[in-house]
């Protein structure tokens, strides 16, 4: 999830943590309030889809030090047993330390966390457990168009406690100050199974220094699914 003005780490405009799965390697200036908000259209199989409104409030701790929490709600709908039903996904609790910054071939790398809380979902959607993610940001600017950037972590199943190893790769380019594309590839992980290939691809749009829209749509790459999804979201930031 990386923004317009990422390549340049520009600390005047917004920068964003959507709309992608990729974690960016910028945070939060201190005592700068962000909201990043958004819905998503998600086609899970054959006959199940969902709806999913998803959002973030990020603050700067310190010039290094960000704090984060996600909230999340949905709709579920079978169209085989024609039945919907709604819920509350775990409340996320979040924080990012940038630990090192650009220099020369040496890339930006922050360390991002999350933990989701059971007890603060709705019963229907309730995992058994706590989960918790932990991530390292890779990111390099290459030139005034182009960013490159990785993460790499590993995620404590709510479910059945085993461990995920998620993995993404994307791509940014930003002909135009206030506008972006990007291409990501994005995997899970794990012992025994085949990794969850999938690929999505956005555009980003800065209306205002403070103010940020974006769109993006994707699909898994394993053959024989029909996993995917499209998304729409806005983002301001208060100083």
């Amino acid at each position: 999830m990386i923004s317009a003005w990422t390549h340049a780490q520009d600390t005047t405009h917004i920068n964003t943590d959507r709309p992608d799965q990729s974690d960016g390697a910028y945070t939060m200036h201190r005592n700068v309030f962000q909201v990043e908000t958004g819905a998503y259209v998600s086609t899970l199989d054959e006959y199940n889809q969902a709806l999913v409104q998803s959002s973030m409030v990020r603050y700067g701790i310190t010039e290094r030090l960000e704090l984060r929490f996600l909230f999340e709600l949905g709709l579920f709908n079978n169209q085989y047993l024609h039945t919907s039903e709604a819920g509350i996904f775990p409340f996320a609790v979040c924080s990012k330390i940038a630990l090192v910054k650009e220099n020369g071939l040496i890339p930006d790398i922050t360390l991002s966390g999350y933990l989701r809380l059971p007890f603060a979902a709705t019963q229907n959607i309730r995992p058994a457990h706590y989960s918790s993610t932990g991530v390292l940001v890779m990111q390099h600017s290459l030139g005034d168009l182009f960013t490159v950037a990785c993460n790499a972590g590993i995620t404590r199943n709510a479910e059945d406690k085993k461990l995920l190893y998620p993995v993404t790769a994307v791509f940014i380019l930003a002909p135009k100050a206030h506008f972006s594309f990007f291409g990501e590839y994005y995997a899970f992980f794990q012992p025994l199974y085949l990794p969850s290939n999938n690929v999505d691809f956005g555009f980003l749009y800065c209306t205002h220094h403070h103010m940020q829209f974006d769109v993006a749509l994707g699909t898994t790459l394993l053959p024989g699914t029909k996993s995917n999804f499209v998304t729409l979201g806005f983002s301001y930031r208060f100083d």
